[in-house]
């Protein structure tokens, strides 16, 4: 099936925050962890069926899935309507990440 790519605000604005907070500290490396979300979205793109269910793993409610991106601390929170894979949210696993799922 092809698919199509949607990546909302919030999402953007995880990705946009991991850089900004990362690059006071080593702009390299934010550079190369932002091309490193966007390879596991460009992951999720491929193969969609890839990763965790999040009813299963925070024992709430949802339709969505999640996926860490591959050595980093981050998940991307994604899921399927009818033809496109919808990008919600990327947030550091560390967080309270069910305070945080507001979808």
């Amino acid at each position: 099936m092809d698919y199509k790519l949607n990546i909302l605000p919030e999402a953007h604005h995880g990705i946009n925050s991991i850089h900004d907070y990362i690059s006071l500290y080593c702009p390299d490396t934010a550079d190369k962890i932002v091309d490193r979300i966007h390879n596991a979205i460009q992951e999720i793109f491929e193969y969609p069926s890839i990763g965790s269910s999040v009813a299963h793993r925070f024992n709430v409610k949802s339709d969505y899935r999640y996926y860490v991106a591959k050595g980093l601390p981050y998940l991307i929170f994604f899921k399927i309507e009818d033809e496109t894979i919808i990008i919600a949210r990327v947030i550091h696993g560390k967080r309270d990440i069910v305070a945080l799922l507001d979808f």
